[in-house]
């Protein structure tokens, strides 16, 4: 009988110790932004940053806006998972035996174009938007882009642009 009690308390122990140890490691993941800081890191796109963009839309000005992201999203998407993919490419061939510099750079410089590609998709979008918007939306639009563009991933100025 006692021996079942030890089991029980050890059982409920290690649960309330796995508990805690989440608790403590999504309050720390919460408290310094651990996930949502590299949101726009090379290679991803910048999804969550651009929609705060629009924060001084109406309500139905931001769900287009959102919705013009969404539309050009999945090809813009793609054009980052091949960029991914030839930079990866490049990167590997660093490794042979006999390294290959031309096909190096032709993998590397396909995953800049690329990245350039899925940006100005974003980009063109944004800007065949705004040119729906009455001149003063348009204002308080450009203006969160251009704030976005401001932020360091810490969220204070980046330096230089105080």
């Amino acid at each position: 009988m006692i021996k079942r009690h030890l089991i029980f308390g050890l059982v409920a122990s290690v649960a309330l110790n796995l508990f805690a140890a989440g608790a403590l490691v999504g309050t720390i993941i919460a408290r310094h932004g651990l996930g949502a800081r590299h949101a726009g890191a090379m290679g991803q796109l910048p999804g969550r940053g651009l929609i705060r963009a629009s924060e001084g839309l109406s309500e139905p000005e931001r769900e287009a806006f959102r919705q013009v992201l969404r539309d050009h999203a999945p090809q813009a998407q793609a054009d980052v998972r091949r960029a991914r993919d030839a930079r990866n490419r490049g990167w590997a061939a660093l490794d042979a035996d006999t390294v290959d510099t031309v096909a190096i750079e032709r993998d590397l410089n396909a995953a800049r174009d690329l990245e350039i590609q899925a940006r100005t998709r974003i980009e063109q979008g944004i800007v065949s938007y705004a040119l729906t918007l009455p001149r003063a939306d348009r204002a308080i639009l450009a203006e969160g882009l251009t704030r976005r563009g401001t932020r360091s991933a810490e969220g204070g100025p980046k330096p230089g642009r105080e």
